[in-house]
Formats: C-alpha cells, sequence, structure tokens
C-alpha cells in the first residue's frame, strides 16, 4: 500500500461501524474506561425532517448518562434552535455550528471539562466530519449508518462520495 493510501485510510477509519446508536454496547465501552461521548445530532439520533429526538433515542441518551457517560452534542448544524431544543429535550449540554472535522469546538470541550480525548467516544453519521474530527482528536470514532440518506441532494452526493471512499479504503 503507497504510504499516502495509508495515511489517508488512518484519517477516514472509524474504529467500528454500526447500523444505529441502538447497535453500540455502551456498557461494554464503559467497562473499557471511555468516560465521555461526542455526539452528533442529525442522522446520528434525529432525522433531518424530526423536529424532536424519538422516545426512543431518548431512552438511548438517558441509558448512557446512567452508565455514567458524559455526552456533549457536538453538531455542524448552524441551527442554534434545532439544536438547543434536542440538548433541552435530552438534558444535554450542546455545541452548534461546530465546524467539524477541526477540532476546536472538541479541544475547548476536552480542555473546559479536563477530559481524556483517548476516553472520548465520537459517534456520527458522516465520514469526512464526524470520524475525521474523532481521528484528529485522536478519540475513538462510531460510525452510524445515516437514519436518512435522502434527506436532500447535496447530503445524497456526501453520503455517496464517502460510501465509494470506504470502499476505496476496504471497510465496505
Amino acid at each position: 500500500m503507497h504510504n499516502y493510501k495509508r495515511v489517508i485510510k488512518a484519517i477516514l477509519s472509524p474504529n467500528v461501524m454500526v447500523d444505529s446508536i441502538k447497535d453500540i454496547d455502551l456498557q461494554d465501552y464503559y467497562n473499557q474506561g471511555f468516560r465521555q461521548i461526542f455526539l452528533d445530532v442529525d442522522n446520528t439520533i434525529m432525522a433531518f425532517s424530526e423536529d424532536q429526538c424519538s422516545l426512543d433515542n431518548e431512552k438511548w441518551v438517558k441509558d448512557a448518562r446512567k452508565i455514567g457517560f458524559n455526552i456533549y452534542v457536538v453538531s455542524n448544524n448552524s441551527n442554534w434552535l434545532r439544536i438547543y431544543r434536542f440538548a433541552k429535550q435530552t438534558g444535554l449540554n450542546g455545541y452548534y455550528f461546530a465546524g467539524k472535522p477541526l477540532t476546536f469546538t472538541g479541544r475547548f470541550i476536552l480542555n473546559q471539562d479536563k477530559l481524556n480525548t483517548k476516553e472520548t467516544l465520537v459517534i456520527g453519521d458522516q465520514l469526512l466530519t464526524d470520524v475525521i474530527f474523532g481521528n484528529w482528536l485522536g478519540s475513538y470514532t462510531i460510525l452510524v449508518d445515516p437514519m436518512d440518506r435522502k434527506s436532500n441532494p447535496i447530503k445524497r452526493v456526501q453520503y455517496s462520495v464517502e460510501s465509494k471512499l470506504l470502499e476505496w479504503i476496504g471497510l465496505k
């Protein structure tokens, strides 16, 4: 494998790929020493078409918190009201317009709350934002299959490109 492909694969490769957040064994990750989750919102835990989180996914958040996880909403969505509503519904701290894959927001949270990046799970639906963000932070990345691949034309193109990248690096 060429060096450039090895570097690209390291940047783009999630640690784990799952169909849904419900497929993540949170207790197992907690037992391994993970203590916080940086959670994307759109198409990870709430479809673009939804105005609020489903009761089932809200329960997932509550269960994660009962286990002992601190959860931080880290979203690129520029609609502060949408992220505020989600954060309020789930009782979480929320950061919108986070600028992923750049790590400024993640580093701010880690420094502010004195967190260890190695104890952090980054969960999201996008390879080019969430996974790169988590990998650049040095965290454990979990790529979730998007809840709605047909949300808008730009996202459809992005998911198609990401699917081809996953094939190219041998993960699909």
